[in-house]
């Protein structure tokens, strides 16, 4: 058995490099984007493939504990959370949908407009 990346693996057999030669931004998302997702996770696997196509990169997530200073070292553009600090997770849990909505329309306002 050869031990491979996961993320770069799954890149190369969905073909994400040719798909972001032409893209404007990717976006990708964590449950929780913390500093484990900027060492070996989807979101630094994406990071690093979007960066060489200079594709700008957001991220969605349920939370965000990543100071701006920090992922912007990354290439990545925003990272808007859907949960607010002092939100309840089993409000965020039930309500997810409509959460990730609002952090969606938050990022077109404010990046696409």
């Amino acid at each position: 058995a050869t031990l491979v990346s996961g993320i770069k693996t799954i890149m190369v057999l969905s073909n994400i490099p040719d798909e972001l030669r032409s893209a404007d931004w990717v976006i990708t998302g964590e449950g929780s984007f913390d500093y484990q997702s900027l060492r070996g996770k989807v979101v630094s696997g994406i990071a690093e493939i979007a960066s060489q196509f200079n594709t700008r990169l957001a991220v969605l997530a349920g939370q965000v504990t990543v100071p701006q200073h920090e992922y912007r070292k990354l290439g990545i553009i925003t990272a808007i959370p859907c949960r607010t600090n002092n939100m309840p997770l089993d409000y965020a849990l039930k309500n997810c949908r409509a959460l990730l909505r609002s952090a969606a329309q938050q990022f077109s306002k404010e990046h696409l407009a």
